[in-house]
């Protein structure tokens, strides 16, 4: 992803290594240990194990002697990793599952093995390795050709490649040459080996030869390529292993593969499988009949418009300039943990144990004499090991305020009270002199909630992240009768049916109904007011109390580095980093003179609102609706190639959440061809920032965004590089858009906040300590609501 100038944010200090010896061409193992270099964060309790995989167990299994410094060198390697160490490596191997005895022995705890096959995601022994689906280089078109979705190519379909032998999995490779050779829609062309199999077979495996020269068949190799520069379809069958470096050389050259490896577990989500490739079954049968289906997709333009973006989306996520993205994700999910209640702090709890220990005695109903005896105990050596920590977990933790008190006055152990008096005395520590944090908290018991309603998909408890991060304070309840609070997204859902929240409370009084809404233009266009916390609804039986927490009237969505929306799905994090962190190598003429090739002048993707309600303005609180603005600039534009997208829009045939990933789409659609993309929002609200604006800088373009001198947009980004339409019109804003020419400075101020970012998404903490900060904040505040 650029050139090798300076990297930001990409350093990576948990990694081991060899370095050496990786087998070649196909450099899958190597590939992905220098994406690692570069893209992949530090992660606390993992390593990455880089190894020559492939060399090591090709020569192990052959018995050659030149196997043995590579097992030392192994060893030597992974004695160095710490007890309980999450070991993640990548392995290309076809028989690696023959030699599974060596990765448990050597500590591995998840294998991203590029021929994982469909229910086998993990291999037990004395513990687990977890397996993971990973792609292979893509050794003949390292970087992806630019193809029109509406090419015509010669060939409906095509197949270059050896007969199987005893080695390959199925008879699919014959079958396909003996059924569909005389095809004339195809070209299908059999070979006697691979075009690579002298370099790599007879030169690094068996040593028959002493030199690489002319080892590659590179008339085969030229034709093989133009050939899938020429085909619609390619057929990639499965060969020694079900994945193959095929597949991902077509998906570069805009050849849809067609998959013949019915074992095969494709990276990544499935859906986004099934919409870009088409599966065949390893049978005579559906080979036979493979060309008249192929041909009825390639005579629906559209159908095969669709799976041609969908390639661009696969190599976005797997490209060989990114390549690592699931071992990203699956670090990420490591960084972010299962945090509970003891991570649930106002600020650090450095005595980790104690707050453990005040945690579960608080749950018992009566503590024994034993159990705050210990707890005492505790205290002191927290006391006596950290002062300041053990002062902080004091003034924060409720319950240890309360135990410690309660230890004392009950002099459970006259000896250890008497400890504790002489610790605090040589420590100089009063305990009546340290002020309890008044908002201090713990949740003895989970906060049970039930989501209500169709909105109920738009809190945060909505989002896998903070689900799985929450499971020690908050549960997820089916009924009314269980629940502590009853939660919708949009208040339009207790409005529009009172007899369901009546009910409600006939099945349980106490519990209480909330809006936790993450949608600021419902609040202020729809909610009647979003000031008032306490709201009610008026019913047939009589009024119904309700709490209402949204942007505006409660501290939830006030991050602190990392917007709110951004922290819904790990998606956001990881490529966003990739994209930024290539960015910031870009140097200012680099930057100049890729926008001045740029084939999209301006890009807005938002649907059309043009009803006056959606202009809403409350100056005094700097609030404004955005719909209807960005659909004037939308409209008013007028200079060069400008693409709409979006409900309204011409050429928009379905909403875009029913993409398989709406997302991808949008960045596929956009990198590297746009000079300015709208990142408007639809409310201006200083706290409400979504992925528009860092779409626009992540696709490499100008974002274009509305933004009062308050708004926290410029805490984001302080040196700028986007353009701020606030203050102006729809029909000036799109004027000044269409004049607007950047100039060196103006690509300096780019770069900096491109550099600023990579830093930013190259950090996974800050991400994590975004989402405690979220659930303190939204905890705090159902624990107010539940207690009135």
């Amino acid at each position: 992803m650029g050139n090798k100038s300076k990297s930001h944010g990409s350093v990576n200090s948990g990694v081991i290594a060899h370095d050496d010896e990786w087998q070649f061409p196909a450099i899958t193992e190597k590939n992905a240990y220098h994406m690692v270099k570069e893209h992949l964060f530090d992660v606390k309790g993992v390593v990455y194990l880089a190894f020559p995989w492939a060399t090591f167990l090709d020569k192990y299994n052959t018995k050659r002697s030149d196997a043995m410094p590579l097992l030392a060198k192994l060893k030597e390697l992974t004695a160095k990793i710490a007890p309980n160490t999450r070991v993640v490596t990548v392995c290309q191997h076809i028989h690696m599952m023959k030699f599974i005895d060596m990765f448990f022995d050597h500590r591995v705890t998840d294998i991203f093995w590029t021929h994982a096959v469909k229910n086998e995601f993990s291999i037990s022994q004395d513990r687990k390795i977890d397996l993971h689906p990973f792609p292979l280089y893509s050794v003949q078109f390292p970087k992806k050709e630019n193809w029109p979705l509406d090419q015509k190519r010669a060939h409906l379909f095509s197949f270059i490649g050896a007969r199987a032998n005893q080695w390959y999995l199925t008879e699919a490779r014959n079958w396909i040459l003996d059924l569909l050779g005389d095809d004339k829609r195809g070209l299908v062309v059999g070979r006697d080996s691979w075009h690579f199999n002298k370099i790599v077979y007879d030169y690094q495996i068996r040593k028959n030869s002493d030199t690489q020269d002319k080892l590659i068949n590179v008339d085969a190799s030229e034709q093989f390529k133009q050939t899938l520069r020429e085909t619609t379809f390619a057929l990639c069958p499965s060969g020694s292993g079900p994945n193959s470096i095929r597949l991902w050389e077509s998906i570069a050259a805009g050849s849809i593969p067609v998959i013949l490896a019915d074992t095969y577990l494709t990276p990544g989500r499935q859906k986004i499988w099934d919409e870009a490739v088409v599966y065949c079954d390893e049978s005579p049968e559906a080979i036979k009949a493979l060309p008249d289906r192929l041909e009825a997709i390639a005579n629906d333009p559209e159908l095969l418009a669709h799976k041609r973006q969908m390639l661009g989306q696969l190599w976005i996520l797997y490209g060989m300039d990114t390549f690592i993205y699931d071992i990203q994700m699956l670090y990420l999910q490591i960084a972010n943990g299962d945090f509970g209640q003891d991570d649930l702090t106002l600020g650090t709890c450095h005595n980790d144990t104690l707050v453990k220990m005040a945690k579960t005695i608080s749950r018992r109903e009566n503590p024994s004499k034993f159990d705050l005896s210990m707890f005492l105990n505790a205290c002191i050596s927290g006391l006596m090991i950290d002062r300041e920590g053990f002062a902080a977990s004091y003034a924060q933790n409720a319950s240890i305020q309360k135990l410690l008190s309660e230890a004392i006055e009950k002099n459970v152990n006259p000896a250890s009270v008497d400890r504790y008096k002489r610790a605090k005395a040589f420590m100089e520590f009063d305990e009546k002199k340290i002020s309890p944090n008044q908002e201090a908290f713990e949740v003895t018991k989970p906060l049970k909630v039930m989501l209500y309603g169709k909105h109920s998909n738009r809190t945060p408890l909505s989002y896998q992240p903070y689900l799985t991060h929450s499971k020690d304070m908050i549960e997820i309840v089916d009924t009314a009768k269980e629940a502590d609070l009853i939660m919708t997204g949009f208040n339009i859902d207790f409005s529009s049916d009172t007899k369901a929240l009546n009910n409600h409370k006939l099945d349980n009084y106490n519990a209480k109904h909330v809006v936790l809404s993450e949608e600021p233009l419902w609040d202020v266009i729809w909610s009647k007011g979003y000031t008032e916390q306490a709201r009610t609804i008026e019913s047939k039986a009589g009024n119904i109390p309700y709490h209402f927490l949204n942007h505006m009237n409660s501290d939830i969505y006030a991050f602190n580095k990392v917007p709110y929306f951004i922290t819904t799905s790990d998606k956001f994090f990881v490529r966003y980093g990739n994209y930024f962190r290539r960015n910031a190598k870009m140097s200012v003429e680099d930057l100049m003179k890729h926008w001045s090739s740029t084939t999209i002048r301006s890009a807005f993707y938002a649907e059309i609102r043009n009803n006056e309600r959606y202009g809403v303005e409350v100056k005094e609180d700097d609030v404004y609706g955005l719909c209807l603005l960005r659909t004037s600039v939308a409209k008013n534009c007028k200079k060069g190639n400008i693409v709409r997208v979006g409900g309204g829009w011409p050429k928009t045939a379905k909403k875009r959440q029913a993409l398989p990933d709406w997302h991808l789409d949008k960045l596929n659609a956009l990198d590297g061809k746009t000079l300015i993309a709208s990142g408007l929002e639809n409310t201006h609200q200083k706290h409400y920032i979504t992925e528009k604006i860092f779409d626009a800088f992540a696709v490499n373009a100008i974002p274009v965004y509305f933004a009062s001198p308050n708004h926290r947009i410029h805490e984001l980004f302080p040196d700028g590089g986007f353009i701020n339409i606030f203050g102006m019109t729809g029909e000036d804003a799109a004027k000044y858009i269409d004049r607007f020419v950047p100039d060196e400075a103006f690509a300096k101020q780019y770069l900096k906040s491109q550099k600023r970012m990579a830093d930013l998404f190259s950090q996974p903490q800050v991400l994590v300590e975004e989402r405690k900060r979220l659930m303190v904040d939204f905890i705090k505040a159902a624990k107010k609501i539940s207690s009135i």
